[in-house]
């Protein structure tokens, strides 16, 4: 949920109402909510609505624990945690996973691509012992070039009027040549960003995605500098 649908969902013959109707007839049972904006999830736990909240949370993305951690726990409210990899910008897994242990989190999400990498996955999990001050900082320092101004994956740009692939076409592949002159990208990049260009050309900068990212990604600045580099 933005912080624009607030207000809607929580007033008269909003949202809100059409699931308390819901839980009174016995259709559902329980109430989640979930956002990629922690302060508007503070403002709808604290109505006392909702039973479980998803949030996303890990060594990069920490806003969750400086109040909706503990208010979560002070209601008996489920916690989720969505992106505990960044959408895959970490790395290191098995000190991603551990980095949880300090938290009272219930559940992590964690998307796979591969049977193997679940297994991977789970067997990080099994390893209850929390990062030591040593780890943490260095867990830290690695993904500290990473920012805050990288793509999590998750789809909520799109679509695209021009049928772009903006994640991939533009996000991702932006992380993988960004602050490298054309003259020193490996091959294989210097192939996909000339493949590439008939997409970005195709951009109309009208915006409709930044508007629809919960990161504010700079898509628009971002497809200007890969057409330059490109062509």
């Amino acid at each position: 949920m933005y912080p624009n649908e607030v207000s809607a969902f929580l007033g008269k013959d909003g949202g809100i109402e059409g699931f308390r109707y819901a839980k009174t007839k016995g259709l559902i049972k329980h109430l989640g909510i979930t956002s990629h904006h922690i302060s508007v999830l503070i403002d709808l736990v604290k109505t006392g609505e909702f039973d479980t909240v998803m949030f996303p949370f890990n060594v990069i993305e920490r806003d969750a624990e400086n109040e909706l951690l503990d208010l979560c726990c002070s209601l008996d409210i489920g916690t989720l945690v969505m992106k505990p990899l960044a959408g895959g910008a970490i790395r290191n897994r098995a000190q991603a996973f551990r980095f949880f242990n300090s938290y009272p989190v219930d559940v992590i999400l964690n998307g796979v691509s591969s049977v193997d990498e679940l297994h991977e996955n789970l067997g990080h999990m099994t390893d209850q012992t929390p990062l030591t001050p040593q780890e943490l900082s260095s867990l830290e320092t690695e993904v500290a070039s990473l920012g805050k101004e990288f793509c999590r994956r998750c789809s909520y740009c799109m679509p695209c009027p021009n049928d772009i692939r903006i994640p991939d076409m533009i996000h991702i592949f932006y992380q993988t040549v960004k602050g490298i002159p054309f003259d020193q990208l490996p091959p294989d990049k210097k192939e996909t960003g000339k493949n590439l260009l008939v997409w970005l050309q195709a951009c109309e900068q009208c915006g409709k995605c930044e508007e629809k990212c919960p990161y504010t990604l700079p898509t628009r600045k971002r497809v200007k500098e890969l057409i330059e580099i490109f062509s």
